[in-house]
């Protein structure tokens, strides 16, 4: 977290994910999201480091198959699903007003973005979208990055490159 007091982390278990918080100076873990039948995508601790946003993915009702964002206390409570649907990690603005991600196959199928959300999940903005053969790198361990000032994003852009093999 922000403050450097907790750590936030997902457990795997029998094809179940749940999310779990934990005092760096302390040795027992609460869980916050029960295990569910998802996977997590990412998640971020607001500046303040009050609560949690995280991606899921995974069936409806609950979440989608591609992505959707949800926030919850930092210490639990009740999680908000903010019906964004984002496919990998949301990372907040220094400021918390704003949640930035990468998209695949968005705004159009093959093509690839950098969105912008309000906190509340509302207001989708594409920032950037490219086409084939570049794509915005969205991948597990790949986010964008605000500026400490929060007014400008950076993200990894890469070219899909086709190998023959044989």
């Amino acid at each position: 977290s922000p403050d450097a007091r907790y750590i936030a982390f997902v457990r795997s278990s029998q094809g179940r994910q749940s999310l779990w918080i934990r005092q760096l100076r302390g040795t027992n873990a609460i869980q916050v999201v029960g295990p569910e039948a998802v996977s997590f995508y990412g998640m971020s601790f607001a500046p303040d480091s009050s609560s949690i946003y995280y991606v899921v993915r995974g069936p409806e009702p609950l979440a989608r198959p591609a992505g959707m964002l949800f926030q919850i206390p930092a210490l639990g409570g009740a999680p908000r699903r903010l019906g964004t649907p984002l496919d990998h990690y949301p990372v907040v603005s220094p400021d918390g007003s704003a949640i930035a991600s990468l998209r695949a196959d968005y705004p159009a199928p093959a093509q690839s973005a950098l969105v912008t959300v309000a906190a509340d999940g509302s207001g989708m903005r594409t920032v950037m979208a490219v086409s084939p053969p570049e794509m915005l790198a969205p991948g597990f361990f790949v986010a964008p990055a605000w500026s400490p000032a929060g007014d400008r994003l950076a993200a990894v852009a890469d070219e899909l490159v086709r190998i023959d093999v044989g």
